[in-house]
């Protein structure tokens, strides 16, 4: 009996915290921020009888920053019906912020390296049958992806012009970081670079995902 609720309690602990990652997600909780107000979110079946629903883990430093005691909304209801999950880059991007203030080089690293999935995830949630050519073969640098690739498979995406120069900017700075060991650049520019890519994918890259 010990291992049989073990065994079920470990699935629905599971289940909890893929609906909570889902809601994170549609409400783009953890956006340039380190931490919110540290509340709770809850849970019933009877709408009388209200339980403490799961939390995040500690390392990502995040909490739900209100308690919700509404239905959940059927958007988010189907992605859990359908066994989806948020996608790994947001999660990628919530730990960049989460250690944005003590290590910034190493959070922008990551918060580049987010960038660079979340434009490939899109592309393959676009169109399935390249998802064996993003995984298997080279792929062309992020700024190619963005400026040619990006708006002829998804339509409702617009590449500015300071898209182009931004995202060239971002990612020299992360390649002189990774080789060199260290920035070149103010603390004040990684943190606008760092701005501009919570922007991007919270903004425009997770809204087109399907």
């Amino acid at each position: 009996m010990s291992a049989f609720c073990d065994e079920h309690l470990a699935a629905i602990l599971e289940e909890q915290e893929r609906l909570y990652r889902l809601i994170r997600w549609k409400h783009r909780l953890g956006e340039r921020k380190e931490t919110q107000l540290n509340l709770t979110m809850e849970w019933c079946l009877d709408k009388k009888s209200w339980g403490n629903f799961v939390s995040c883990s500690s390392a990502e430093n995040l909490r739900v920053s209100s308690t919700h005691r509404r239905p959940l909304e059927s958007s988010i209801e189907k992605l859990f019906d359908d066994q989806q999950d948020e996608p790994v880059f947001l999660d990628m991007l919530r730990q960049a912020n989460s250690i944005r203030s003590g290590n910034l080089e190493p959070s922008f690293v990551i918060a580049v390296a987010a960038m660079e999935v979340g434009v490939k995830f899109l592309i393959q949630n676009r169109q399935p049958a390249t998802k064996w050519l993003v995984e298997e073969l080279p792929s062309p640098p992020i700024i190619r992806l963005v400026q040619e690739y990006l708006p002829k498979i998804v339509k409702e995406f617009v590449v500015k012009e300071e898209d182009k120069a931004m995202i060239k900017n971002i990612v020299e700075a992360r390649n002189k970081i990774v080789h060199r060991g260290g920035s070149v650049n103010e603390r004040k520019t990684l943190y606008k670079w760092l701005n501009y890519i919570n922007d991007f994918l919270f903004h425009r890259i997770g809204p087109l995902i399907q």
